[in-house]
């Protein structure tokens, strides 16, 4: 679901990473927009409740994120 022109969310239970781990950062995710891959300089995650957003800047990506958009996310955690 989309907040704002600038920010996805996903339901999760959580992305941060278990205890041990390092912490959960955008370098451990794949982001693509609409079949593109996001550049990291362009994103920002983090974990509210239980939804993770993904927060785009605007500028970097090159256009607003619109309700149509598909955004499939890929992540992993590092020990």
């Amino acid at each position: 679901s989309f907040i704002s022109v600038s920010t996805a969310s996903f339901a999760a239970v959580t992305a941060s990473a278990p205890s041990g781990f390092t912490s959960t950062s955008e370098d451990d995710f794949m982001f693509f927009v609409n079949g593109v891959i996001a550049e990291h300089d362009a994103l920002t995650v983090q974990q509210s409740g239980s939804k993770f957003y993904m927060l785009v800047n605007n500028n970097s990506v090159g256009y607003d994120l619109e309700s149509g958009d598909e955004i499939v996310a890929f992540g992993k955690f590092n020990s």
